[in-house]
């Protein structure tokens, strides 16, 4: 009897993917999200549940985050550390524990990243998250049908340096909007071939901003969606400029991959598990 149930349940988890063209149905928002940043404006509070913050052994901030499914996290290759830890809920980044109770802390059990070239990186969480209101994840589009170079207007969020050199103590955004490699290269290294360049007139993403999530509004099977299509990778050290951003849909089959193959050792590891009758 036991073959069946195996076969039932590792069909279900690699089709699930497949059929829902999202990484994670439950993205969808049941509400309208509002959309260092430089000259970035402060998001509404509650209003962004995906947004992780990256921090180290000694829980200092390094940089942001999308939480993207139940057990992952992704941020930017660079941002990897020996040992970290993530926060979600989180708005007011100096918040303590005993006042922002609705901020939870997980430890990463394990990271991996897509080739030494590749800055992007899923981070495994010690635990399942459970879906609130202020915690959800921000949807990753896997249909093919979906084309992200159509798409020219993103919102960027970070805690990172702001105009007076200090890291945001609020969750910060602004609008960028996607440019043409030329506008970038000639004063910034040559982009890598998986990035994009994007920019505003007004300001600019920062140092700590690194990891965070370029998202977007799209029409996806006749529902408007709050996505994911970018990451802030690399920019200008005067913050005042075009940066580069990881172009996340070249890597919506690895991210599937990663994220069902954990899963399907999870639920091994539950049917090889001894059951007590």
């Amino acid at each position: 009897m036991k073959c069946p149930v195996i076969f039932l349940v590792f069909f279900s988890v690699l089709c699930h993917g497949a059929t829902a063209m999202l990484l994670d149905i439950n993205c969808i928002p049941r509400k309208n999200f509002k959309a260092k940043i430089t000259n970035g404006i402060k998001t509404a509070q509650g209003s962004t549940p995906w947004m992780a913050i990256i921090r180290n052994s000694t829980k200092h901030f390094l940089c942001g985050g999308s939480f993207i499914h139940r057990n992952f996290v992704m941020t930017a290759a660079h941002c990897i550390f020996n040992e970290l830890y993530v926060h979600l809920g989180v708005y007011d980044q100096y918040c303590p524990p005993s006042i922002c109770k609705e901020v939870e802390e997980y430890s990463v059990t394990a990271n991996f990243t897509y080739g030494k070239h590749s800055d992007i990186a899923l981070l495994k969480l010690d635990r399942p998250v459970q879906y609130k209101d202020n915690i959800r994840p921000i949807c990753i589009i896997l249909d093919n049908r979906v084309n992200p170079f159509t798409i020219k207007r993103f919102s960027a969020f970070g805690w990172g340096k702001m105009e007076n050199g200090r890291d945001s103590q609020f969750l910060r955004t602004i609008t960028v909007y996607r440019r043409q490699r030329e506008e970038c290269e000639p004063f910034l290294r040559k982009m890598p071939k998986d990035d994009f360049c994007a920019g505003s007139a007004i300001g600019d993403t920062c140092k700590g901003d690194s990891g965070g999530p370029l998202n977007a509004y799209v029409k996806h099977k006749r529902k408007w969606i709050y996505a994911q299509f970018g990451l802030v990778s690399y920019g200008a050290t005067t913050c005042n400029f075009n940066a580069y951003y990881v172009e996340v849909m070249r890597y919506k089959m690895w991210i599937m991959e990663m994220v069902t193959f954990q899963k399907r050792n999870y639920l091994w590891s539950i049917i090889k598990s001894p059951v007590k009758l």
